[in-house]
């Protein structure tokens, strides 16, 4: 009785050891390495090892590195057959070669088409080569001709930069007016709306950097300086004008005040205010009329 207890103990040990080794076996194998390697790092017996699997009632299909790769290989089956990947990557990742995968793939009832596979290659070689311009385009904004000078790539590869744009849905006309300054504003990665009765005109989406309110404002406006802040912040800043004549003594408070009292014909209030702010006279029937700041 004592003999049967003490062999049950040893046959428990020689279980729990082998156990242990198997798990060891298998978590390696989940990694695509042979099982041969595995065996001879450990210094084991491949013919005692298997036997042994057999003895104890272990699953042999789970040291077996065929059953892992087929595994993975149908959850990577839509991409396959889609040809967002190539035999020789799929063969890279189950650490294979491409023949092997192409034999997997027959026994699953997959033949791919030779032709699509190499433009789909080829496809993406195109896209790896010119996905740092739509980076540095994500980055400062631009047009994709200005981005390739940037990186020093020809002019005429801003084509190939558009068409892969669309194939990786970039919004590549959002940032043509991106991340450009206007006085306090900062443009915005947005598309751009027409600005109705100005012809070509655009509205963009801008951040004032004064305060961090988003506005829509119009592109003439932010080009020519008429626009430099949002109207909050231009009301604190707000600056005073006298309005003066240098041929005579006649002057103004305020620019409403000007263009009620002077005749400016069929110029543009705003084209006239931005110019006389900025220190630029404006001669109107022979009269200089210049902008002074006061207190």
């Amino acid at each position: 009785m004592i003999v049967s207890t003490n062999m049950s103990q040893v046959t428990d040990k020689k279980f729990q050891a082998f156990k242990k080794i198997f798990d060891e076996v298998v978590a390696e194998v989940k990694q695509f390495k042979s099982v041969c390697a595995i065996l001879k790092t450990k210094g084991l017996d491949r013919s005692d090892f298997y036997r042994k699997i057999r003895h104890y009632g272990f699953d042999v299909s789970q040291v077996k590195l065929q059953s892992y790769r087929k595994e993975l290989l149908q959850e990577m089956l839509d991409d396959i057959c889609s040809y967002k990947v190539t035999r020789t990557e799929v063969a890279e990742t189950l650490q294979t070669s491409p023949q092997y995968i192409t034999v997997l793939l027959a026994d699953m009832g997959i033949v791919l088409d030779s032709a699509k596979a190499k433009r789909a290659a080829h496809r993406r070689r195109i896209q790896k080569k010119y996905k740092p311009v739509l980076d540095h385009i994500e980055q400062h904004g631009g047009y994709a001709v200005d981005a390739c000078r940037a990186l020093g790539i020809p002019d005429h590869a801003a084509v190939l930069v558009r068409r892969v744009a669309e194939e990786l849905d970039f919004p590549l006309d959002d940032y043509t007016f991106a991340y450009r300054r206007y006085g306090d504003w900062i443009t915005l990665p947005k598309p751009a709306k027409p600005l109705q009765h100005k012809g070509q005109g655009k509205i963009l989406s801008c951040r004032c950097t004064l305060c961090g309110t988003e506005h829509d404002v119009a592109y003439c406006n932010l080009a020519a300086g008429r626009s430099t802040c949002c109207l909050k912040c231009a009301s604190v800043n707000k600056k005073n004008y006298v309005i003066e004549c240098d041929q005579s003594t006649e002057q103004y408070s305020s620019f409403p005040k000007f263009f009620e009292a002077v005749d400016i014909g069929n110029r543009c209030k705003q084209k006239v205010k931005h110019d006389l702010r900025n220190g630029k006279a404006i001669t109107i029937d022979g009269c200089a009329w210049r902008a002074t700041p006061i207190d």
